[in-house]
Formats: structure tokens, C-alpha cells, sequence
């Protein structure tokens, strides 16, 4: 948190959502007949159809999913509602990121609009008598129907017990809705400091856990091989901590120093090349991994 103890100054609530059309479509008709053909309780059968099944709009799924991951992974959890909390000093690296994905996502589902005649075509083609023409939108429709949340749209303040103020509430009231809000963001907070720990557990036990199975067998052949992100992820986490580390745990700092000075300078071909520097690092993260513990766990 911030020095006055408010996340109000230093982070964003923000709110991604995506909506893009499916395709998929319920045949009745099809589901009851197919379960009289094979005897079966008409309520356990299902016949689902893809009036779309295009590379168009896969990629812009796929495409969609990549920036959802990006923003998780920028990001920690803010209650059950979906709100991710973000950091003020890296918003704007997050969100021209963001905008820039979003304009490319824009033109490739474009491009599935363009095609959009033939793909319905060769669909009904392809689905033969199921094909109804009731199961086809139009280009407009699925413009309406395709929805991605920009940056500018998302933002919203952390809310503050102390700075909200109701008109007409009493004294007594407004007492009792601050000592609920300060209850349900010490929940919110718990909940983000266990992502923190979470994350860096992960990083870390991937780093000690791939150093430990690196090696060469009798032939001279290397097994257990790690990628070169290995030492990237390290970097990664620890440029994060900062923005992570909301209520300003000192241990999570000495936690990141450690990351930086143990961690981050290794070169990943030398880790590769040299089995006691293996061991030199696995012993740090190891130990790194181990103050790690449970801060974030340990506020239930």
C-alpha cells in the first residue's frame, strides 16, 4: 500500500471483457431425432453445431486469450467480481500494450467479416440437411456481437472506506459500512498477496526444479534440457514485485533484491556449461524459494 495505507494512490481496478460470437448452435430437431434412432433419453442427447469452424476467427480467439493471459499476468485478483488490481506505475506500459493488441484483433476479425459470405456458404455446405438458415447472422449482428474492453473504458478507483462518504447516513451507519469495506478489502488484499507468493513459488520451483534434472547421460546426451526463458521468467517476476508487493512487505523486497543479485545475472549458456554453477544457483533459488514461505498465505 501506499504510505497513508490506501492502494487508492498507487493502484487501478480494471475490468477486461471479451465477447466474441461462438458459432455454435443447439439443434433440437437433430438432438430428438438422433436419440430416437439410438434409443437413448432424449434429455442426455445434444447436437451441437460450428456454423463458423474458419481459421479467421480462431486466430482471433487465440489472439483474444493471449491478451487476457497478458493481463492476468500484469495484474492480481481484486474479489470474486473479476476486477484485477493494477499498478499506477506500470498502466500505461500496460495499456498502450493492450490498445495496440486490440487494433491487430480489430483488423483480423475484420477480415472473418470479409469472408464472412463464403464461411457461411461452405458451412452449409458442409452441414448439409442440418444447415438452417435461421442459424446464420448477419455481418451486422456479429459486429454487434463482438465486444473487447479497451483501456480507456476499464479503470476505476480502488475504493476507500475512509474517503467515502454517503449522504444522509448517519454517524452509526456510516461506521458500520466503513468497518464492512475495510473487512472486505483486507479479504481482497489477502487474496492478492497469495497470487504474489503464488506466482514467485512457481517461477522459482520451475528454476530449482529444472537445474536439479539437467544433466548428461552415459552417451554424453543432455537430458533434462531447460529453455533459455528459464533465467527470463526470474527477470520477469522480479520486475513485477514492485508493483505486486501492495502492502510494501519488506519481505517480499528483500525477496526481489535477492532474485536480482543471485538470480538475474546468470547467463543462461553458462548454466548450461557448468555443472557447479548449476549447483550455485539451484542452492539460491532453493533458499530464495524457502523465505518465499507463506507471505500472502499468512494473513488468513
Amino acid at each position: 500500500m501506499s504510505q497513508d495505507g490506501s492502494l487508492t494512490s498507487t493502484h487501478t481496478l480494471i475490468e477486461f471483457h471479451c465477447r466474441i460470437p461462438s458459432g455454435l448452435r443447439q439443434d433440437r430437431q437433430a438432438s430428438s431425432e438422433l436419440a430416437s434412432s439410438k434409443k437413448a433419453n432424449a434429455k442426455r442427447v445434444k447436437v451441437q453445431k460450428n456454423t463458423f469452424g474458419c481459421d479467421e476467427l480462431d486466430i482471433v480467439r487465440k489472439e483474444t486469450a493471449k491478451v487476457r493471459s497478458y493481463i492476468y499476468s500484469m495484474t492480481l485478483p481484486w474479489g470474486e467480481s473479476g476486477q484485477r488490481l493494477l499498478a499506477n506505475s506500470v498502466q500505461d506500459e500496460v495499456s498502450a500494450k493492450v490498445d495496440d493488441w486490440i487494433d491487430d484483433i480489430e483488423v483480423k476479425y475484420q477480415k472473418f467479416l470479409d469472408r464472412y459470405d463464403f464461411i457461411r456458404d461452405e458451412s452449409k455446405r458442409e452441414l448439409g440437411d442440418l444447415a438452417k438458415d435461421d442459424d446464420y447472422w448477419s455481418v451486422e449482428k456479429l459486429k454487434d456481437k463482438f465486444q473487447l474492453t479497451r483501456p480507456s473504458a476499464w479503470a476505476t478507483s480502488v475504493p476507500d472506506p475512509e474517503l467515502d462518504v454517503r449522504a444522509g447516513w448517519s454517524k452509526p451507519q456510516m461506521s458500520r459500512m466503513k468497518d464492512s469495506m475495510q473487512k472486505q478489502n483486507a479479504t481482497k488484499v489477502r487474496s492478492a498477496c497469495r497470487e504474489t507468493a503464488d506466482r514467485l513459488e512457481k517461477v522459482l520451483g520451475r528454476m530449482v526444479e529444472r537445474l536439479d534434472k539437467y544433466g548428461k547421460d552415459e552417451n554424453g546426451k543432455v537430458v533434462g534440457e531447460f529453455r533459455n526463458t528459464l533465467v527470463g521468467n526470474v527477470r520477469d517476476i522480479a520486475g513485477l514485485l514492485p508493483a505486486f508487493n501492495i502492502e510494501n512487505d519488506p519481505k517480499v523486497e528483500k525477496v526481489r533484491q535477492r532474485i536480482i543479485s543471485d538470480l538475474c545475472t546468470v547467463d543462461i549458456t553458462d548454466l548450461r556449461k557448468d555443472p557447479d554453477l548449476r549447483k550455485d544457483v539451484k542452492a539460491k533459488a532453493q533458499d530464495i524459494l524457502n523465505r518465499v514461505g507463506n507471505f500472502g498465505k499468512d494473513r488468513d
